[in-house]
């Protein structure tokens, strides 16, 4: 049978620029915003040539796009991508595994820093150079999550694309020595390339399993099976990125 793909692309330009972990959750956001109070002009840009899907939108009469990315090389290209449409400001939603037996899953994490261990931002700067969050978005993202009573830390994340071979001996020392409060697979990436291009940007990370917790025989960053995930994550994803559209728009962040 012959493949068909339908193709509806679409270029625009926006200021506020998000990037969400997973493409799937691109649908969720679409569906979240088709009944948000002053989203205007939503659109998908579906590209099957070049992999992008895209969506743009007015939220409060300014303009956004999300784009998608899952891996550090991915999340650079998200950079990339945004930084053309005339991004000014990026955050990062998505997932990730916490560093600390302590923390408790569905913990939301604001992104100060992010440990560098991944293949493709040595590309852009020297791998001694840190990556860090930018301050004031920090604050305008945490000052809009406390309004809707949520309670982030605020942390430092090691990025890797080694997955499969994340040592749990050495997440737990990152965590005791550098301070580094979950792991995942974009936050440095991004925050380094974002700096780069002077960019503001930090990640809002929701955490769905602990790296250093003893799980033989499972691949690493499993979620809780006794738990649904789209049930327990999705409503997270959404009240985050909520929170990031409103911290963009509000007066303090003008």
């Amino acid at each position: 049978m012959e493949s068909i793909h339908e193709e509806i692309i679409i270029e625009r330009s926006a200021e506020y620029g998000i990037i969400m972990e997973k493409s799937y959750t691109l649908e969720v956001a679409y569906q979240h915003l088709c009944s948000k109070a002053n989203v205007t002009n939503l659109v998908k840009s579906l590209n099957p040539i070049w992999g992008e899907h895209i969506l743009y939108f007015d939220y409060k009469k300014k303009p956004f796009v999300i784009v998608s990315a899952k891996g550090a090389s991915v999340a650079v290209n998200a950079v990339e991508r945004i930084k053309r449409t005339g991004g000014k400001v990026i955050t990062l939603i998505g997932t990730c595994g916490s560093t600390d037996l302590s923390i408790e899953d569905g913990t939301m994490v604001l992104a100060r820093a992010g440990v560098r261990d991944e293949g493709v931002t040595s590309g852009y700067l020297d791998m001694r150079c840190p990556a860090l969050g930018d301050d004031a978005l920090i604050q305008a993202v945490l000052a809009e999550l406390l309004k809707r009573d949520i309670h982030p830390r605020i942390g430092v994340a090691f990025t890797t694309d080694k997955r499969y071979r994340e040592n749990p001996e050495v997440l737990k020392s990152l965590h005791e020595h550098v301070g580094v409060d979950y792991v995942d697979m974009e936050t440095a990436a991004m925050l380094l390339v974002a700096t780069y291009y002077r960019i503001p940007a930090t990640a809002l990370k929701i955490v769905t399993d602990c790296a250093v917790k003893d799980t033989p025989g499972q691949l690493k960053g499993i979620f809780d099976r006794s738990r649904d995930f789209i049930s327990f994550v999705h409503p997270k994803l959404l009240l985050a990125l909520d929170a990031v559209m409103d911290a963009y728009v509000s007066d303090n962040n003008e």
